[in-house]
């Protein structure tokens, strides 16, 4: 068994492995070409990792059950580095066109993707640890700093969903 409680579909991992393969070795031909530095070796060391993790995944998901964890992980640091990069260097500002980066966009994909991200990445699940699984006695410490975890990330998103509502809601007054 799985000491995930939530895992990817066979199928799903078929169709993303390769995608993931084929994605590192067309950077690589790319940085190779173009030069590599520091940054460009980070970055194919990262879709490396998430490329055999992956595949490691893939091939046995009970031995592998850590995989998709790093690749959650993954996920969750970079759309934490992109909401820090959003809100360092752009204004705040809900009027952008909808293709430009803004750092509400950011906030809204961190809250979507980058937080279920880091609690499947720490639990092995997105839903909340052990919930109604076992009687409220029998939890254990990381279960329950998990809930602490899992409530805080839905106080986040709700802040910023209410964000967004309200930025909207002024945003058609003042027009």
């Amino acid at each position: 068994m799985s000491r995930n409680a939530e895992t990817p579909r066979r199928g799903v991992l078929a169709v993303v492995s390769p995608a993931s393969a084929f994605t590192a070795v067309v950077m690589y031909l790319f940085f190779d070409q173009k030069g590599w530095s520091a940054t460009y070796i980070a970055f194919e060391a990262i879709l490396v990792v998430t490329c055999v993790c992956l595949v490691l995944a893939l091939i046995n998901p009970r031995v592998f059950w850590w995989g998709p964890r790093v690749v959650a992980f993954i996920i969750f640091a970079s759309y934490l580095g992109y909401l820090a990069y959003e809100l360092l260097t752009q204004p705040f500002s809900v009027d952008s066109s909808p293709g430009a980066p803004s750092p509400m966009k950011a906030i809204v994909g961190f809250c979507l993707i980058g937080i279920p991200c880091l609690l499947y990445a720490l639990a092995g699940r997105t839903f909340g640890s052990s919930a109604g699984e076992v009687d409220e006695a029998q939890l254990s410490t990381k279960d329950i700093r998990y809930r602490r975890i899992a409530t805080a990330a839905r106080w986040v998103f709700l802040a910023a969903s209410l964000l967004v509502v309200v930025a909207r809601v002024v945003r058609a007054v003042v027009e």
